[in-house]
């Protein structure tokens, strides 16, 4: 179904939105970002075509945005940097586009995961940002068209207790001598 018809008929929403593989389709509705008790938001493997507006900063209790395998195109608005409650950030084949911003650094407190594998993003990788996501455990971003380089401390993250990075992806671009390196 149409996203804002199932949204129409759900506006007493609880802490969790979880409508993946829904076949659902348009755009992400603009009512969606008054909802300030939402927490979880999983709209993954759906039809959506739709920017990520600005509003998504609105959402200052969200722990996880999963918005992966739809058509999310354009930039990620800089006021997704300012939910410092993420702690799950998958957009994997969403068809992302432009840099990732160094004020990702502002979700230090909570970002365990990011995924934005497999989208059209570009520009140089803000390493330094990075090493400040001291909670991170998955860094995916092959298949896109970073540059730059994974720094030592990022590297020295890596292992498979709890905190420490164990999946790290980068686009052949990326110099990194720690990386799983995927086209």
């Amino acid at each position: 179904g149409i996203f804002a018809d199932i949204l129409a008929q759900n506006q007493n929403l609880a802490a969790k939105l979880d409508l993946a593989e829904n076949q659902l389709t348009g755009m992400i509705p603009e009512e969606l970002y008054n909802t300030e008790s939402l927490e979880h938001l999983h709209i993954f493997k759906n039809k959506l075509e739709s920017t990520l507006s600005p509003n998504i900063g609105l959402l200052t209790n969200l722990e996880t945005l999963r918005l992966g395998d739809n058509n999310i195109f354009g930039m990620l608005p800089n006021e997704l940097y300012n939910i410092t409650t993420l702690s799950d950030i998958s957009f994997e084949n969403a068809r992302i586009e432009g840099a990732l911003s160094a004020d990702i650094s502002a979700m230090h407190a909570r970002l365990i995961k990011i995924d934005l594998s497999n989208n059209k993003m570009s520009g140089e990788l803000p390493t330094e940002s990075i090493e400040k996501l001291t909670l991170l455990t998955e860094l995916l971003m092959h298949g896109n068209d970073f540059v730059g380089n994974v720094t030592d401390a990022i590297c020295a993250e890596r292992g498979n207790s709890l905190y420490e990075l164990r999946n790290l992806t980068m686009p052949p671009t990326v110099s990194c001598t720690c990386c799983n390196l995927q086209a």
